[in-house]
């Protein structure tokens, strides 16, 4: 019955979105009638989730994609590296908050399921210890979201830089609080980088790039942060789309570009009472409606549908509010212009830029951040609209960046850096012009050609609520 009542509402939302755009026209001059659907209807299945129990929005939003010449596997990530992971994120919290108790013992990693993770292998590679891979963390705002949504794209990645990819799973919000999530991320590492006699893969750290979208992208920025403050070790590089690094939803464009996006409602994330005492409209009323009593008690508790709500701008939750962005990996960012995460990722960049001397900066071998804001693209466009030129660019850029990362630190590094450019098509002029130095490594790409032109941001901004220790 469900599944009837799905179709005709989704067949009614195609009905308007049609009409909508025959009378008002698409709200980007570039977009036909495909991709305002497209927009339009993640837009429409987004908004409504609160109509739905958790449990069957994570089932009605799973679309799954198939891989074509390559073999996928499944793996249970052990409990030893689970239970490690859980050791290393509550010494940390011990000693940088003085807290490590962040959630209750029903959080923990033994009380839920075991941590299942697929392996996605082109069928002219096999996993070894000499293989590198892509470690990628998917996104659905910490609340939903599934690693079968992305198999057909992260192939491509693995299928032209020779790499593999393990897809993540780990726990999800409302019911599991923060840093659980950071634990299973961390748990993933561990599995990767320990010894084939000790059950795992036996990689280094430099045969491991991190990948993620939306809320998988911060996730895959807090561990590069918290690796880092952990003293852990520095990850291959960091393949960052539409990444969700500032859970405040301070920016504004998580309010202004919400004509021109998937997301409808990221901000208000805490919990917020108006003068009637009823919960604001926004991303945590949505999730709480969605969530049994149980589950809404822990959000009132915590005050934020993922962690404790003091702990909202600490770089475990927003490493948008961290102080330090120094020694993190090379990091490419795919961002729409049109998008409600837009600002965090300029600023995410900045902060990154600044971090460093003019004459620091040039004496990397990859860029410590480039950022790709792609001309009115949207958020997680190279998913959703696989077949656009934009979605097509984005990811010959993301295939070098990978093959430059890899190549660090070896003899060939300076000719397939030569061969596979980041920055495709850039402008001539663009190439050679001096630019502030946040600023560096920031192009728009036009879509008109896919054309990479230098950019320097006008957009409102507002304060970074930077974590104060």
């Amino acid at each position: 019955m469900n599944f009837v009542v799905d179709k005709l509402k989704l067949t009614a939302n195609i009905a308007k979105g049609i009409f909508l755009y025959n009378i008002y026209g698409p709200p980007c001059k570039s977009w036909n009638l495909k991709t305002w659907l497209a927009v339009y209807l993640v837009r429409e299945i987004f908004g409504n989730l609160g109509s739905l129990p958790v449990s069957r929005a994570r089932i009605k939003i799973n679309f799954t994609t198939q891989v074509k010449n390559s073999k996928t596997e499944l793996v249970t990530i052990q409990d030893k590296f689970r239970q490690r992971a859980h050791e290393l994120v509550k010494e940390h919290l011990k000693e940088v908050y003085g807290d490590d108790e962040w959630y209750g013992p029903e959080s923990h990693w033994s009380k839920s399921h075991p941590l299942e993770s697929e392996w996605v292998i082109p069928n002219h590679l096999t996993r070894s210890s000499n293989s590198n891979v892509i470690l990628y963390i998917h996104g659905g705002a910490y609340i939903l979201g599934h690693f079968s949504t992305y198999r057909s794209e992260l192939e491509t990645l693995a299928q032209n830089t020779d790499s593999i990819v393990l897809g993540t799973h780990y726990r999800l919000a409302s019911e599991y609080s923060a840093p659980c999530q950071l634990e299973d991320a961390l748990a993933h590492v561990l599995y990767l980088t320990s010894p084939v006699e000790d059950s795992g893969i036996g990689l280094s750290f430099d045969q491991i790039i991190v990948s993620g979208d939306s809320a998988g992208g911060g996730l895959s920025s807090i561990l590069n942060h918290f690796m880092r403050d952990a003293k852990i070790g520095k990850l291959a590089g960091s393949l960052l789309y539409s990444p969700w690094v500032d859970l405040t939803t301070g920016q504004p464009s998580c309010t202004e570009c919400t004509d021109t996006d998937t997301l409808s409602q990221i901000e208000h994330t805490s919990y917020d009472l108006d003068e009637k005492g009823e919960i604001i409209p926004g991303l945590f009323n949505t999730i709480y409606q969605a969530s049994n009593l149980e589950f809404q008690n822990k959000m009132i508790e915590r005050g934020h549908f993922l962690a404790p709500k003091k702990y909202v701008n600490s770089p475990l939750i927003s490493p948008l509010c961290d102080t330090n962005f120094k020694d993190l990996p090379p990091t490419l960012i795919i961002t729409g212009q049109v998008e409600a995460v837009r600002d965090e990722s300029i600023l995410y960049q900045e902060l990154i830029n600044n971090s460093y001397s003019d004459e620091e900066l040039s004496n990397f071998e990859i860029p410590p951040t480039t950022l790709h804001l792609y001309e009115e693209m949207f958020h997680d466009f190279p998913f959703l609209a696989l077949d656009l030129p934009s979605s097509q660019m984005s990811i010959k850029r993301a295939i070098n960046f990978i093959k430059q990362c890899f190549a660090q630190n070896t003899p060939d590094f300076a000719n397939i850096q030569e061969d596979n450019p980041i920055n495709i098509k850039i402008e001539e002029r663009d190439a050679e012009s001096s630019m502030p130095k946040q600023w560096k490594n920031l192009y728009l790409s036009t879509i008109s050609d896919q054309s990479l032109v230098k950019l320097s941001p006008c957009y409102k901004r507002n304060s970074i609520q930077t974590w104060i220790k």
